[in-house]
């Protein structure tokens, strides 16, 4: 009776099988999420902030400071801004927002005021910007700031 003897397996091969493997897996993630990022720079309507939290650093209570979100239209297509609307109604008050449709590769500015007299310490609150005309699109913008109580005037004798 022959015994049969386990086939020897070449530990190179095996190594070099799970590295192309790996390989091939981070490959193809690399460029789903390059196609991810591309489809959004290419959707018909997209609006950008580059600078989406702005920090007004240590404020006084009873300020009321504004700021201008300058926003981008990378998409291929005018986009309208629909609605601007705060995501606390006694801490932001959105200003003003364009009327007209923003033309591709133009931007467009968002003003809107923090209230901070009902604030203290370390806030952050947001505002969010309603667009698209076929598919409701939302972007969100908000301020951070360190709200001190206000001082009270010295009275003029």
């Amino acid at each position: 009776m022959t015994r049969l003897r386990p086939a020897r397996i070449d530990v190179s091969y095996l190594i070099a099988a799970m590295s192309a493997l790996f390989l091939l897996i981070a490959a193809g993630r690399a460029l789903f999420v390059g196609i991810a990022i591309t489809y959004e720079r290419l959707s018909p309507e997209s609006l950008v902030c580059e600078e989406g939290t702005y920090d007004f650093g240590a404020i006084d209570s009873d300020s009321q400071p504004e700021h201008e979100f300058r926003l981008r239209n990378v998409g291929r297509k005018p986009v309208q801004i629909t609605k601007v609307r705060s995501g606390c109604s006694s801490c932001v008050e959105p200003l003003d927002y364009p009327a007209a449709p923003i033309p591709p590769g133009e931007e467009a500015v968002v003003k809107a005021r923090l209230l901070s007299q009902n604030l203290s310490g370390k806030v952050e609150k947001g505002l969010v910007v309603k667009y698209g005309t076929k598919k409701t699109k939302y972007l969100v913008l908000s301020f951070k700031a360190d709200v001190r109580a206000s001082r009270p005037e010295a009275s003029a004798e």
